[in-house]
């Protein structure tokens, strides 16, 4: 009990990102009569150190008594108050420590090949025509192979009107890479405990996963929190020493690879516009674009609650613990905490959610754009106006 004065010392979250990334590129140029024709291969190779979570120094809640807060308030101690302001022989109510405060290092490779025809097929009319590939190693995640089929058709027209005015068109499909945070985050908030692989398997059983799920491949040894009693304030035990706690820690929410892989979001982007020099310092274009994505990223739980329907002439709200048993693999507590029942045996070391990243998502976006842009020149001034009516419509978080 007591009132809480702050949070002080470590913010309580870590998130230090090192990449490196090497790129090899070749591109040549053909010209024959009114063909231009470009081919190029460039293999894009990164190396990522993230050191990410919570604290790992350790987290303590301490509760101080009037004696101690007021010396506190003779020493003058205001918001400037640190960890080391505290007394020693204050009371400390919990501790925890992360057991993996490291970083999880995986490299990228994305392979890319591509071939352009760009074609002047009158002198007011040109064509490019253009095919790309891709390759991210990273969409293998936690199944057997990668996503090998980013085949991407390009095709642009340009059209001249009049020496001041032209229409344009275009349409081509646009893929992305994987993101390196949905497979770092799969990797660091995982366990590997013997518990949570029977979560995953009992999973697989109910057929909410694929029959052919790597345990070994979709898990990992996460940063879990690990928890000490009767510590003294800054004296707490480091993560070396509470390991063989990790079979046993109970988590509010933990992580996946995915067992199909990932698939590379990509997108159909299709555009019609008009552009038209008013004079020599002014122009203006006005675009019509529409973007249709598939594969994007999104969060899903494998063990949510079933859903629960509420009458709104009389509504009843289900309790939490009503909700945990509802699960796919229902959650239940004692004395000693949270728990699941598989197979007859009692499992601590599971997961209330268990989460993972699906590339199912799809979102559609509309926009009219409007430019006019003005060439200082001559003048006292140069201007540049732009306008965007949008609507975008998305089923990811």
């Amino acid at each position: 009990s007591g009132l809480s004065i702050g949070f002080i010392g470590h913010p309580g979250y870590v998130f230090d990102e090192l990449e490196n990334t090497y790129v090899t590129q070749q591109k040549l140029t053909f010209t024959s009569g009114d063909h231009q024709i470009k081919t190029g291969l460039q293999v894009k190779s990164s190396d990522f150190e993230l050191f990410g979570g919570g604290n790992p120094n350790g987290s303590y809640l301490v509760q101080l008594d009037q004696g101690q807060l007021d010396q506190l308030a003779q020493a003058g101690v205001g918001s400037d108050l640190q960890p080391a302001d505290l007394p020693a022989d204050v009371q400390v109510l919990s501790y925890g420590i992360e057991l993996r405060p490291n970083s999880f290092q995986k490299r990228q490779n994305i392979l890319s090949v591509f071939l352009e025809d760009q074609w002047t097929v009158g002198p007011r009319f040109n064509l490019n025509i253009g095919l790309r590939y891709d390759y991210d190693d990273l969409s293998k995640g936690g199944g057997k192979q990668g996503d090998f089929n980013n085949l991407a058709p390009r095709l642009s027209a340009n059209y001249a009107l009049s020496d001041r005015s032209s229409i344009r068109a275009g349409y081509g499909i646009y893929y992305d890479k994987i993101l390196y945070a949905v497979y770092s985050d799969a990797l660091q908030f995982n366990s590997n405990s013997s518990d949570y692989k029977k979560q995953i398997q009992a999973l697989i059983d109910q057929g909410v996963l694929p029959a052919d799920t790597d345990i070994e491949a979709v898990t990992n040894e996460g940063n879990l929190v690990a928890s000490a009693d009767n510590v003294t304030y800054l004296q707490g035990p480091g993560p070396e020493e509470l390991q063989d706690q990790r079979a046993g820690i109970f988590s509010n929410e933990l992580r996946i690879l995915n067992p199909d892989g990932y698939q590379n979001p990509y997108s159909h982007q299709i555009m019609l516009g008009f552009q038209h020099k008013a004079s020599e310092n002014t122009i203006f274009y006005l675009d019509l674009m529409h973007n249709r994505s598939y594969n994007l990223f999104r969060l899903r739980n494998l063990n949510a609650p079933a859903p629960y329907p509420i009458d709104p002439d009389q509504v009843v709200v289900r309790t939490p613990e009503e909700a945990d048993l509802s699960r796919p693999i229902p959650i239940g507590s004692d004395a000693m905490g949270n728990f699941a029942t598989i197979d007859g045996d009692l499992l601590r070391g599971v997961a209330r959610n268990v989460v993972m990243t699906e590339s199912a998502g799809r979102s559609n976006y509309y926009a009219l754009n409007f430019t006019l842009q003005k060439e200082r020149g001559a003048d006292d001034y140069a201007l540049r106006l732009m306008y965007t009516l949008s609507y975008l419509e998305n089923n990811t978080e």
